[in-house]
């Protein structure tokens, strides 16, 4: 009797007369006297329609035996939850019997245990329930699963795990319409970027109020190269349905000059209107210390240093001081501190130094019930502040432009 010969390359091979056979026909091949247990699941698999009772099985247990490294279309492994994927010498029309289509009734199953979930643990159960159905297929109405949980969570359903799981068992993007009602804020709303990124890329413009949700998304989650995805889709930004002034200011603190500009040429806003919070926009790139490039920008488009005089969120150069207050230091260590100290006196110099700057240097910056003057702040910022504004203050004085003499 032959033995096994030893293994080539990834599949191991068996002797078999006058040739070699690959595992999955040595998965077949049966030695005299032997019925293994391996043996015994291949034939299950293989011969659906005429089963032992011991390999007898449902379809879940089935897909389970065949799957074989599950993969997401990224080529990333996917998690311990991944959809089961068939192995190439199952597929066909066996997986078409082993896969099963969802109904209706199945998906609002999946919701009443979504809902069930006060303690947050029934993601493993859903994951149960949808091993062994074709999670991709459509149900009745001609929808998957997938949209059909955006739309629910986007009518206020709480269904994030149910969605969740299934992006998590590999749920594709690209059989989501882009154009359904509502299915954009419904991924954004169980904080999918990618699914988020899916759909902006592929929409047509139709949904323009969602598509204006999401750049505000896309802002605010500081993910520039998303929020430029969905400009690129607006085509044009409608200052009736976004808060154009909080849009620019959060564009500066992701310190992003392309966005930056073509949120601008896009709305033209009124570069020094307040905030909510009384600050303006300059204000903002001030305070999280945007490049030099972005400064000069919003400066040559007419942002002013002082703002209004009702907020010290208003005032660049308040804002840039307070920006290096003991308080902020102090969570950093020793060598953060230093870094964000030269960043921050960097951002000053930069409003300071720029051509027909007018700063108010008498202002009284509203303290919480007293004020406050830029020096004092400067005094409490560290003595290298107080340099720049007094150099600041005697160019001013003189009536020349730049801070270099």
């Amino acid at each position: 009797m032959s033995m096994p010969a030893p293994s080539t390359g990834n599949a191991f091979a068996v002797n078999r007369g006058n040739g070699l056979a690959t595992h999955e026909q040595a998965m077949h091949y049966q030695m005299p006297g032997q019925e293994t247990t391996e043996r015994k699941k291949q034939v299950a698999v293989s011969n659906l329609n005429v089963r032992s009772a011991e390999t007898q099985g449902s379809n879940a247990e089935n897909t389970l035996l065949l799957s074989k490294n599950p993969v997401a279309d990224s080529g990333k492994r996917l998690t311990a939850f991944s959809r089961p994927v068939i192995s190439d010498g199952q597929a066909g029309a066996s997986t078409a019997k082993l896969l099963r289509q969802p109904t209706v009734e199945f998906f609002i199953d999946l919701l009443r245990m979504d809902q069930a979930d006060f303690f947050g643990k029934n993601g493993e159960k859903i994951a149960q329930a949808l091993l062994g159905v074709d999670i991709d297929k459509p149900m009745k109405g001609n929808i998957t699963m997938l949209e059909a949980a955006l739309f629910a969570k986007a009518q206020g359903t709480d269904c994030s795990t149910v969605a969740k799981t299934l992006i998590r068992m590999g749920a594709r993007f690209d059989l989501v319409d882009p154009d359904l009602p509502r299915i954009l804020k419904g991924a954004m709303e169980i904080n999918n970027d990618d699914l988020v990124k899916s759909l902006i890329s592929r929409s047509k413009g139709k949904n323009s109020e969602e598509l204006h949700q999401a750049l505000t998304y896309a802002v605010s989650k500081s993910e520039p190269e998303l929020a430029l995805a969905a400009i690129k889709s607006i085509g044009i930004i409608k200052s009736s349905l976004i808060d154009v002034t909080s849009l620019l200011s959060q564009a500066v603190a992701l310190n992003n000059l392309e966005l930056v500009i073509k949120i601008w040429l896009h709305t033209k806003p009124d570069i020094n209107k307040p905030n909510f919070d009384g600050s303006t926009v300059l204000a903002y790139a001030a305070t999280y210390m945007a490049s030099p490039e972005i400064l000069g920008f919003l400066l040559f488009e007419g942002a002013q240093v002082n703002g209004a005089d009702t907020s010290p969120r208003s005032n660049a150069v308040a804002a840039a001081l307070i920006g290096v207050s003991e308080r902020t230091l102090a969570n950093f260590d020793e060598e953060e501190r230093k870094v964000l100290k030269m960043k921050k006196l960097e951002t000053l110099e930069t409003i300071l130094d720029a051509e027909n700057v007018s700063i108010d240097f008498d202002m009284k910056i509203p303290n919480g019930r007293s004020f406050t003057t830029l020096f004092d702040l400067a005094v409490k910022a560290g003595p290298e502040f107080v340099a720049c504004l007094e150099k600041a203050q005697l160019r001013q004085a003189s009536g020349r432009t730049g801070m270099s003499s």
